[in-house]
């Protein structure tokens, strides 16, 4: 590695160009570190592709974006009269780079099949003395403060300094949103980030009903932001309902992970899944290593469902349908439901579906759960702070506007944002297209098996 820094120019279809200088030297060293170079295998939108053809950016591409984006914050900051210690500096720097070091294939789909989610191995990774990222990151004696601005409940001594990564408008929300947003070719992702950066500042928020005798330090933006910040809330709320609630992207999830448990349940009647090495310790009863974990990949991923689909029947007929099913883009048919038979009448009725496949006369009867896929999720675009409310269920930081000296939540200014639910529930079925009918007739109560 080279004493001086050349000045890296890297292009980037969201910003034109990101700049990496020559006193950004850390993050080139991260960013050349093989835990940061393999998230350029991994798609940032998990199965989004099969929806948006555009989608197959990056993980790695976005760890750029949020750099790019906190580096201008800590410019804005410094003309703001804020003046950040070099340690401080370096540690925010290194942790938008890293905050998604711990993300695996897919993207978040197989969170829960590979031994924990992206935080608690991004954690592993930054905190493990044998990775490359932890060995430079100690060099410059920051492991300490990245940790606490990655970690899930990591609390700094400034809390306001987490809050530029993780919040309720961060960095990492601000790429993500453009990024997935140009990918995919919609214009629903879209606001003026630039003004989101270049008019925060540090302000103070009294939690009244904490009890507490000194405000809270915290990000806090003018009046004049307020619109910017409404474009931002509603580009998250129309991105989550139209690109990553997508129905079909969520069922052909539901389908990998669906291949991915009955994978499991042969492993554990005895099968020999002639799964690839570096996929063996993740059907194992121990949990993966740190170093098991950064040699997977998302090919090794989709190699392995290429072997199962030419599996014979006689070693197995449901798992090679189901992994045909996916290579093939010829997943399961989506099952809206009115919202009163969401919960549990619907999944009252999920047995009756059950029964009905282990009726079949085919290889659904093997694996009945396998052919009809549940899939319930909830997007909270914006958390409002409710004075009225205890400490303890409010949202980690609410979007705050100083309007002539007084603090108020967003919602108190904009009107508009009032209708915003706190949490939008969604809850569908998949099944195979030639069940489709029997299956609708069940689950809404009009049809028997």
């Amino acid at each position: 590695m080279p004493t001086k820094l050349k000045h890296r120019i890297i292009r980037d279809p969201v910003y034109d160009y990101i700049s990496i200088d020559p006193e950004d030297h850390l993050v080139w060293e991260l960013l050349c570190t093989s835990e940061v170079q393999r998230l350029r295998d991994f798609h940032q939108l998990g199965m989004s592709y099969l929806v948006y053809p555009g989608a197959v950016h990056t993980r790695l591409a976005h760890s750029l974006g949020v750099f790019h984006l906190m580096k201008q914050v800590v410019g804005h900051l410094k003309i703001e009269g804020i003046k950040l210690e070099k340690q401080a500096k370096e540690g925010l720097l290194a942790a938008a780079l890293l905050h998604d070091v711990g993300h695996g294939p897919f993207s978040h789909v197989l969170e829960r099949k590979l031994g924990g989610n992206h935080e608690k191995w991004s954690y592993k990774i930054v905190t493990d003395d044998r990775t490359q990222v932890h060995k430079i990151l100690q060099e410059h004696d920051i492991v300490e403060i990245v940790d606490s601005l990655m970690a899930e409940e990591g609390r700094p001594d400034r809390p306001w300094l987490k809050h530029l990564i993780s919040s309720q408008i961060d960095v990492d929300r601000m790429d993500y949103l453009l990024r997935d947003s140009c990918f995919c070719g919609v214009g629903y992702g879209k606001f003026d980030y630039y003004r989101l950066i270049h008019t925060m500042r540090l302000g103070y928020f009294p939690r009244r009903e904490a009890g507490q005798s000194e405000a809270e330090k915290c990000l806090i933006w003018p009046e004049k932001a307020k619109y910017a910040i409404e474009e931002y809330i509603f580009a998250r709320y129309y991105m989550y309902l139209a690109v990553y609630f997508h129905h079909t992207t969520r069922g052909y999830e539901k389908l990998l992970e669906a291949i991915w448990e009955r994978a499991v349940f042969l492993q554990k009647e005895g099968a020999n899944l002639d799964a690839a090495q570096s996929l063996t310790p993740f059907f194992g009863k121990g949990e993966p290593t740190v170093e098991e974990y950064l040699r997977l990949r998302e090919y090794h991923v989709l190699a392995q469902i290429e072997i199962w689909s030419h599996w014979p029947d006689t070693k197995d007929a449901v798992l090679p349908d189901l992994c045909r099913r996916f290579l093939d883009r010829k997943g399961f048919k989506t099952i809206e439901l009115e919202e009163e038979l969401t919960g549990f009448k619907a999944r009252d009725r999920l047995g009756e579906v059950l029964d009905y496949f282990g009726d079949v006369r085919g290889k659904e009867r093997h694996f009945p759960e396998g052919y009809i896929l549940e899939d319930e999720t909830s997007v909270a675009p914006y958390q409002p702070y409710l004075w009225e409310e205890k400490e303890t269920q409010q949202p980690k930081q609410p979007i705050l506007l100083d309007c002539a000296g007084n603090v108020k939540e967003i919602r108190q200014v904009l009107e508009r944002l009032r209708p915003i639910p706190k949490k939008t529930e969604i809850t569908r079925y998949y099944c195979p297209e030639e069940h489709l009918e029997a299956v609708n007739g069940i689950l809404k109560g009009n049809a028997g098996p």
